[in-house]
């Protein structure tokens, strides 16, 4: 029998488009078990509260935004959930067009559906039961809104759609209704993953990566090298110039892991893994504990977005910590050394010119979630620094050990739209 409940209560639905949704809704619906502790932010993700400040934008949005009907269209109009260059629009004669339903920097389109169904979808986990979701009422209204999406949007003749994963509903919706227009949709990958999953990036058409060493890990994972297009960085136009590398104990920035919210989902698991979010805390400990004997009497602490800062500070030491509330690039510009897991912070703190110190709490290659290490943060890269226990965190950090520019090759490059021009 299987013991991971989504999986289970999907298996045994009779009807085929309750298991659709089911499968759509599967982060969302896993957050009532796995992802509904102390230590999860309530304001992040699908989690996000609804308050006062949700109905001030919801209203500004109707207002206020750019409506995308107003504008002349190109016959290459892209649904775009990514942020994006509006220079692409000029330089490849197509139109990026946003959707109400989550707006980018963009004119997006929107009608009544689209405005209701936004409201309905914001309530829909927030204010209502498991039981309540997990129903054929619920699959056939959701599936109501999707053909009128899909009718919606073949007015406008997108050629593509463009969204940043593989795994939230409002983007597996999407994907969904674009297979049934017959157009390709894209997977914008922000970061270095720390999980090459073939489940989670399996719906779209392509997936869009930073460099060839991210595509020849997911080629290794099994993934299908042609879906996998090498585009580069949206942020970077050229290579930086990086330098030497900021390495002292002036500022330390110590980064934690993700609460449960974004833990890996995934159906072939035979037992969910269950996530321990005090495994967040202990590893705050044990970097306090190797910088106190270094003589370190005070850092900041930068929370992963997931993680509820109230309950992080009432189990942290906060005459050691204090909670960093810059902006990531602000706080990386300031530091002067960065210890944290695997995180594609570590390539941001490279383009501030601060050396970041991988340290991975686990054994065997894990992590401190007993989740498999991925290149480079498994070691396999001598550019980066990656050590597992307090000894090695001493020693590295003792003898002012830094990272190599040479990281940067192979895992990023500059943004080239033709790459994804040439397949639209």
């Amino acid at each position: 029998m299987d013991k991971y409940l989504l999986k289970y209560i999907r298996d045994i639905s009779k009807e085929e488009l309750t298991r659709k949704y089911i499968d759509f809704l599967k982060v969302d619906l896993d957050g009532f078990f796995y992802a509904n502790g102390g230590d999860v932010n309530i304001n992040y993700g699908a989690l996000r509260k609804i308050d006062l400040r949700f109905y001030l934008s919801f209203i500004k949005n109707i207002v206020f935004s750019k409506s995308a009907a107003k504008y002349k269209f190109r016959e290459r109009n892209i649904l775009s959930f990514v942020s994006l260059p509006i220079s692409l629009e000029k330089d490849y004669d197509i139109n990026l067009i946003g959707s109400f339903l989550q707006p980018t920097n963009t004119a997006f389109i929107k009608n009544w559906d689209t405005i209701k169904f936004k409201w309905l979808l914001s309530h829909l986990i927030t204010q209502r039961t498991f039981n309540e979701i997990v129903t054929k009422q619920m699959a056939l209204f959701l599936e109501e809104y999707n053909e009128k999406l899909t009718d919606y949007y073949s007015k406008y003749n997108f050629k593509a759609l463009f969204v940043s994963h593989g795994e939230p509903f409002l983007y597996k919706y999407h994907i969904d209704i674009f297979k049934k227009l017959k157009r390709p949709s894209f997977i914008f990958l922000h970061g270095l993953p720390a999980i090459y999953n073939l489940k989670t990036e399996k719906n779209s058409d392509y997936l869009l990566v930073w460099g060839d060493k991210i595509k020849k890990n997911y080629i290794n994972a099994g993934f299908d090298g042609d879906r996998i297009i090498v585009t580069g960085h949206q942020g970077f136009k050229s290579m930086p110039v990086i330098g030497k590398l900021r390495n002292s104990f002036d500022d330390i920035l110590v980064a934690t892991t993700a609460s449960n919210v974004w833990s890996p989902h995934d159906w072939d698991y035979g037992t969910f893994p269950i996530y321990d979010s005090s495994l967040i805390v202990l590893y705050c400990y044990s970097v306090q504990s190797v910088l106190q004997r270094l003589g370190i009497k005070h850092v900041r602490l930068r929370l992963h977005p997931s993680v509820n800062k109230s309950w992080m500070k009432s189990f942290i030491d906060n005459d050691f910590y204090t909670l960093d509330t810059l902006n990531l690039s602000e706080s990386l510009n300031k530091a002067t050394l960065v210890i944290g897991p695997t995180s594609t912070i570590c390539l941001e703190a490279m383009f501030a010119r601060v050396n970041y110190v991988v340290y991975e709490l686990g054994e065997n290659k894990h992590d401190i979630h007993n989740f498999p290490l991925v290149p480079p943060f498994d070691g396999s890269d001598n550019n980066l620094i990656v050590v597992n226990t307090e000894e090695d965190l001493s020693y590295v950090l003792k003898n002012k050990f830094a990272n190599s520019p040479n990281l940067l090759n192979g895992y990023l490059q500059p943004f080239d739209f033709g790459a994804i021009n040439n397949v639209l």
